[in-house]
């Protein structure tokens, strides 16, 4: 990044291949996590999930060391619903910092058949993203806020305007995002005010609706997040309402995004950059909407790929700096 907004630099070809070489052992562990149930959602179902061991070559880095990961529920602020959530745990007994995952408005769970409201369902990109976070030391928890209020898969892409208004990435799902930060901070285990926030697409939405609401003038965030992730939203509330994040905020925009506008929200981030302490935003040339699950599939292009290298580094690197005291290993 150069400064608040610039360019990804060129990627190495290994890094590439690399994550070509990471999704084949996701593909190999899905297996594995099939095999734990969830029906039950009152108590806490666990699996180890361990190294896939050598592909290509080159062990999995993300599942070392090991990763244990487990369906647990807690409420959500809202007060009246109960949420499902996969925790994904490093190794060790910590306490961790952690991390408050978002997904986006087609839910957790794989579109493959036979997919379920499980821990062995959830969607690669998913998959992914949680264990990238507990192997660098974060406990990592996806929230599913769609299954719990009978939207397992979402809403449909161009349907945005009829989606369910129980499912509201401006009004309630911040709310999801709270009562998964509460459930967090009562673990001992995590490090209770070193907490993240990150969301994808829709999820990103609602993380830019958690960090961007109205307080009083003058007065300063208290809630539970000290550093937001949002990767490709739509910018469209906050670019109308002048609205500012109240941590600090890293904006991943997909330039050739073909669901929600990527000049609204750099129209948004120029406008903001001055006066928002904390933010940096890039754009990432070419790549599309969801790149970063694009790239642990087979119909990605370059620009999807080098795109999802460089938001995992940028990832890393914004979290590690705004969760002081901690460094990724």
């Amino acid at each position: 990044m150069r400064g608040a907004h610039g360019r990804e630099q060129a990627l190495r070809q290994p890094e590439i291949r690399e994550l070509e070489r990471m999704r084949h052992a996701i593909a190999s562990s899905l297996s594995l996590l099939a095999l734990v149930a969830c029906a039950a959602v009152s108590g806490a179902v666990a699996a180890s999930v361990s190294p896939a061991g050598a592909v290509g070559g080159v062990q999995d880095a993300l599942l070392a060391p090991k990763v244990t990961a487990s369906t647990v529920a807690f409420d959500s602020a809202d007060g009246r619903t109960r949420l499902i959530g996969y925790l994904f745990r490093p190794a060790g007994n910590g306490p961790f910092p952690a991390i408050v995952l978002m997904h986006g408005r087609a839910g957790l769970y794989s579109s493959l058949p036979g997919s379920t409201v499980a821990l062995g369902s959830l969607s690669a990109r998913h998959l992914h993203w949680a264990r990238f976070w507990a192997g660098h030391g974060y406990v990592a928890l996806l929230v599913d806020g769609f299954a719990p209020r009978g939207y397992p898969t979402g809403f449909g892409r161009g349907t945005y305007g009829n989606r369910p208004s129980e499912v509201s990435e401006q009004t309630v799902r911040p709310l999801d995002a709270d009562g998964a930060a509460a459930f967090l901070q009562a673990r001992t285990d995590v490090i209770p005010d070193r907490i993240g926030l990150l969301g994808w697409s829709n999820g990103a939405m609602a993380t830019l609706a958690r960090i961007t609401r109205a307080l009083p003038a003058g007065a300063p965030d208290t809630g539970p997040f000290r550093a937001a992730i949002a990767l490709y939203p739509g910018c469209a509330v906050p670019e109308r309402t002048g609205a500012r994040p109240r941590v600090p905020l890293l904006l991943l925009i997909a330039g050739h995004d073909e669901e929600v506008s990527p000049a609204l929200c750099a129209r948004w981030a120029t406008a903001i950059q001055a006066d928002a302490p904390g933010f940096a935003w890039q754009v990432h040339d070419g790549a599309a909407h969801n790149f970063d699950g694009l790239a642990l599939g087979s119909r990605a292009t370059a620009a999807d790929r080098a795109a999802a290298v460089a938001a995992e580094r940028l990832a890393r690197d914004f979290l590690a700096q705004h969760l002081a005291g901690h460094r990724p290993p």
